[in-house]
């Protein structure tokens, strides 16, 4: 696994040189550098970094952000994810980052905090940059970023990724109901096959795939969605958005957990599982309007079909044809009044979610 971009954020300034020879005997230090007191747009600023997922009334009440903030950019060139339970939530973190948190806080509240993954890096970036009005920060991101080769071969079925060569497994119906029983088209090393809106890249001899997308879409937003089910257990866990490039366009990928495994319909227990859990966490299916005109299906129910899930070698289901017509909704009643985001509609979606396209 390449190296990660990371940040380490301190709202105290107090030791801070014992901090930061911490930090260089695990860390690479890149960039440091000072955030003036965020004034009224802290609690904005607060809920990005969080991810939204503490109380507006949370942030509202602690002192982070009211005094001059630290931020370190590092470079982890050994970066390792655990699936940790925190007091919030379930999820995966970088461990290294994770450990050192808790080490240097010792016991201290609103102490630092540090970036989980590196798409929270390019959001705390993305919003510091926009706060001080300070290019230069989010230039960090731009250096760090790599872009990687892709060719598709239409005719011959072959898309070669990134020195890797994968071919196809055949087509399916898309717009076929489910069917009985199991299909299994892992047949090859390396395969791909084709959804509505991406192709899916698959191998027998790695722990991660890819899915491609080559349409203009929020890849942050379907990022985000698929973290969520995969946290529920019902998607292949996300770890990055690459960009990817041939001669004439530019692609994003997303790097999940290997698809490989067998296609199957999902019993209606599970289904029922699935569609709660996005119910409770309010995502959903959009239904254009050509969509509507022509009776296509736009349900989660619907698309549960042997061509969209994949049960893995350890039994489990998952949903992995997450594509643009996936909508993510939460409440914004503190953010949408701010200045900072005044534009948008919903800010974490069009201004800073994870791994924005102008990656």
């Amino acid at each position: 696994m390449k190296n990660e971009l990371h940040l380490i954020i301190l709202w105290d300034e107090n030791n801070i040189h014992e901090v930061e020879d911490t930090i260089r005997e695990r860390f690479q230090i890149v960039k440091k550098f000072r955030i003036p007191p965020l004034g009224e747009v802290r609690v904005d600023v607060l809920n990005i970094i969080y991810r939204f997922e503490l109380p507006v009334e949370e942030l509202m009440s602690v002192s982070k952000g009211t005094r001059p903030t630290i931020v370190f950019v590092v470079i982890d060139e050994n970066p390792v994810y655990e699936l940790k339970q925190t007091s919030r939530q379930l999820k995966h973190f970088n461990i290294n980052l994770f450990n050192l948190k808790r080490e240097l806080r010792k016991g201290r509240s609103n102490y630092l905090h540090t970036t989980d993954n590196i798409e929270e890096t390019h959001d705390n970036l993305k919003i510091f940059s926009e706060v001080t009005g300070d290019s230069s920060i989010y230039d960090e991101w731009n250096k760090w970023r790599l872009t990687f080769p892709i060719k598709i071969w239409m005719k011959n079925d072959i898309i070669d990724f990134n020195g890797d060569r994968y071919q196809s497994v055949g087509k399916w119906d898309i717009y076929s109901k489910g069917t009985e029983g199991e299909v299994d088209i892992s047949t090859k090393d390396r395969y791909y096959f084709t959804g509505k809106f991406c192709r899916f890249l698959g191998s027998k001899d790695k722990d991660y795939g890819y899915k491609i997308f080559t349409s203009e879409l929020d890849i942050n937003l379907l990022f985000d969605i698929q973290n969520i089910l995969s946290n529920g257990g019902f998607a292949p866990h996300p770890y990055e958005i690459m960009k990817c490039c041939d001669d004439t366009q530019e692609y994003f990928a997303i790097k999940m957990d290997n698809i490989r495994g067998i296609h199957v319909q999902p019993d209606k227990k599970w289904i029922n599982s699935l569609v709660d859990f996005c119910n409770e966490n309010k995502i959903y299916r959009h239904k254009s309007t050509i969509a509507k005109k022509r009776g296509w299906r736009a349900t989660i129910e619907e698309e549960c079909v042997p061509k969209n899930c994949i049960k893995k070698d350890d039994g489990k289901i998952y949903l992995v044809a997450i594509d643009q017509r996936y909508r993510y909704e939460k409440s914004f009643s503190y953010v949408s009044k701010s200045r900072l985001y005044k534009s948008c509609k919903k800010p974490i979606h069009e201004c800073t979610r994870r791994r924005r396209m102008e990656w």
